[in-house]
């Protein structure tokens, strides 16, 4: 059946589909419904050329001669997802990232300010007007842009830096770069010693608990990159909850798993026994162990272990 002659949803189902073809899903995209623009932008299969094409929907509509189906909000969708695809040129990125401010078209920016593919240097002017409000004060998106930003990986170490000492006091930008695996340890040092405090809800009555796993320390230690330097801090951090979510973080090492497997914290031995990095010598260690979640959870990884070698 030729593409012209299936129903909508035949046509949603093959523009999700990542096995069809780059010329289909090229026709597809200048389908007047929008969820099936939407689809083809978010296929991995999907094409620069159609991307480019789909970054600039409104325009691309009229462009073709095809009728734009969808109000705005589904033309924004169309438009954010392709400008997260990874497919998507670089150029088109840069150009988005320099561009959009000045039209005011704001619904792309966060889309492109998440694209692990963008430039540095885009990445920076991005941060650059935001900070400043150039063009974002009346829209309230300037402080959402820059915690996107902030968790960009493809921004510099030293802008890292500069953006951690610019926004200290925006506990959710500190979060974001307490999180970004491009963080180097002198900005991770420097959020955990400056990312202000969480700020309790009203009906939280154990406040020190609460302190505990809202601390700078505990987002630093979800984050897959850490530097081992900073690793190695963490180990006998005293907050607890920041050595739970070390145990837990499936960036950490095989050495740094059972050197976890000896803390103190109970908690913490339980879920080094569920990270998939932690081998069979420290799973051994854990199943004798007399938290007896951490000996069951240790116990049940190594018979699974043996069952999938003897199989």
């Amino acid at each position: 059946m030729s593409t012209s002659k299936k129903t909508p949803v035949d046509k949603h189902a093959l523009a999700e589909n990542p096995e069809t073809s780059r010329a289909r899903l090229a026709t597809l995209s200048r389908n007047a419904y929008a969820p099936i623009r939407q689809a083809v932008a978010q296929n991995p299969n999907t094409s620069s050329k159609t991307l480019t094409e789909l970054a600039d929907d409104r325009d691309t509509r009229v462009f073709v001669g095809v009728s734009a189906g969808g109000n705005d909000t589904e033309r924004d969708k169309i438009e954010n997802a392709a400008l997260m695809n990874p497919n998507i040129p670089v150029e088109v990125l840069s150009r988005v990232a320099r561009e959009a401010p000045v039209l005011g078209v704001f619904h792309r920016l966060d889309a492109v300010a998440q694209n692990p593919n963008t430039p540095a240097d885009a990445l920076a002017h991005l941060w650059s007007a935001a900070s400043s409000g150039y063009a974002f004060e009346s829209s309230g998106l300037h402080i959402h842009l820059l915690e996107s930003l902030a968790g960009n990986p493809s921004n510099t170490p030293e802008q890292l830096m500069l953006m951690a000492e610019e926004h200290k006091d925006h506990r959710n930008i500190m979060g974001s770069l307490a999180q970004n695996p491009a963080s180097p340890a002198d900005a991770l040092r420097f959020i955990m010693a400056n990312m202000p405090p969480a700020e309790a809800p009203k009906h939280e009555h154990d406040i020190a608990s609460f302190r505990q796993r809202t601390d700078a320390a505990v987002y630093v230690a979800r984050n897959e990159g850490i530097p081992q330097e900073i690793v190695e801090e963490l180990l006998s951090h005293p907050n607890e909850q920041a050595r739970v979510w070390l145990a837990r973080n499936e960036g950490m090492s095989a050495e740094t798993l059972d050197m976890l497997a000896d803390d103190a914290y109970p908690p913490v031995r339980a879920d080094v026994a569920l990270n998939p990095n932690t081998e069979i010598r420290t799973l051994t260690k854990l199943a004798v162990d007399t938290f007896r979640p951490a000996s069951r959870r240790a116990t049940r990884r190594l018979e699974a272990m043996s069952t999938a070698e003897a199989a």
